[in-house]
């Protein structure tokens, strides 16, 4: 039994809107799920990725070690208090309930929750719906930055609420190099309060003339202590955590991250970074760009892709060049020998990397979550950029959902 009990609650269902909804119009059901802890976050957190309508029950019908979760729209002549609950449910003193109420009178906006262990309730701090669509309905950081002045075009243009919550996330971006620092920068530049940086590399000159806030006497150092070096002080308020490891080393850990973007060259990081997001109920945000020969012409083209938890991944949506090559190596052991060789960086027609392109593919994903916060994207979607010589933008969008067999999407976690 952890010391300090888990305090706030991620629901990362994509049906979750819907179940919420019918809560609402019938307030005699109940919404169940089975819990799953996340103590990389502090504090300590709990995932619900499968709810279902169904009766609570009581301890009495659950194993001795289940941590499970009832979610209700009481009517407002409903006593509110935990005792209640705990007599109702009769939670083990060896099972971890979490008892949510949601549409709480006057405006049914209102929230409440506790945390039963141990023969102790505490309070629930904090609940967020990991959802297309869906606002965020309660958090433990209250920090409020819309207040700051230097902030003030910056908030009119994206909303107050989505602001804050944006000031308030915590993201990991994964790859600091020419796409990483453009897209850190935009992260800063929209607010982003916590952001950490995975690499193990060093800077070369050609990283550096195509990347953000770098200069040439950096040189020789590692990109995440270069690059987090230059975030604070173009923004000296923004905490930075530089990593400099690779995203596959067990070293490089990043606490709770809320949103992560995998900036990568390797299809292995991108795979580590969906499982990391659906194991710890975060966003997702891949992105790849490349220039490439196609017949006599260059194609410059970006993949943008926002996946929510459930709701697709970049294994079950595809785009990855090699899922075998990609899965040997996030799961070999460490010193194993390679599959094959390692590709050249120029392989399959790479032609090279360009700071516009990787400008315009941050631009998209930032803008794409910006979107999410805002509730204006519904679900996880996918765009596909390409910018043709001599005529300009060609832009194709699609909305995903998670593959029916996919073992990483449809997680089974159900009360």
């Amino acid at each position: 039994m952890p010391l300090e009990p888990p305090r706030e609650l991620l629901v990362t269902d994509p049906n979750a809107a819907g179940i919420l909804g019918q809560l609402m119009a019938d307030r005699n059901r109940f919404a169940v799920a089975a819990l799953r802890p996340d103590f990389d976050r502090t504090p300590p957190a709990m995932i619900a990725d499968r709810l279902r309508l169904s009766s609570p029950g009581t301890g009495d019908d659950r194993r001795p070690l289940d941590s499970w979760l009832v979610m209700a729209a009481p009517t407002s002549d409903e006593p509110l208090s935990p005792d209640t609950w705990r007599g109702r449910l009769k939670p083990w003193n060896s099972q971890r309930l979490v008892v949510l109420l949601v549409g709480l009178p006057p405006d049914n906006a209102g929230w409440r929750g506790w945390v039963f262990q141990a023969g102790e309730v505490d309070p629930l701090a904090g609940f967020r719906i990991v959802a297309g669509g869906m606002p965020e309905a309660g958090g433990i950081d209250t920090y409020d930055a819309a207040s700051d002045p230097k902030w003030s075009r910056t908030v009119k243009a994206v909303g107050e609420t989505a602001f804050n919550k944006a000031s308030r996330a915590s993201v990991a971006v994964i790859g600091a190099s020419r796409l990483g620092s453009a897209v850190a920068f935009q992260l800063a530049g929209v607010g982003v309060r916590r952001i950490t940086l995975v690499d193990p590399d060093v800077l070369e000159p050609h990283n550096i003339v195509g990347s953000v806030g770098l200069r040439a006497e950096d040189s020789g150092e590692k990109k995440v202590l270069a690059l987090a070096r230059s975030l604070i002080a173009f923004r000296p308020d923004l905490a930075v955590t530089a990593v400099p490891y690779d995203f596959l080393d067990r070293r490089a850990k990043l606490h709770g991250a809320d949103l992560i973007v995998s900036a990568v060259d390797r299809d292995a990081g991108r795979l580590a970074a969906s499982h990391w997001a659906r194991r710890h109920g975060a966003v997702h945000l891949d992105i790849g760009t490349g220039v490439t020969r196609q017949g006599i012409d260059r194609l410059l083209a970006a993949d943008v892709r926002l996946f929510l938890p459930g709701a697709g991944c970049v294994r079950c949506v595809g785009g990855l060049g090699d899922l075998d090559q990609a899965e040997y190596e996030l799961r070999a052991p460490p010193g194993a020998a390679p599959r094959r060789p390692p590709e050249k960086w120029d392989a399959r027609g790479r032609l090279g990397s360009l700071p516009t392109l990787n400008a315009l593919a941050a631009s998209t994903g930032v803008q794409l979550w910006l979107d999410l916060l805002t509730c204006d994207l519904g679900g996880s979607a996918w765009h596909r950029v390409r910018w043709v010589p001599g005529k300009g933008l060609e832009l194709a969008v699609a909305r995903v959902t998670a593959g029916a067999e996919c073992v990483a999407c449809r997680r089974k976690n159900v009360a």
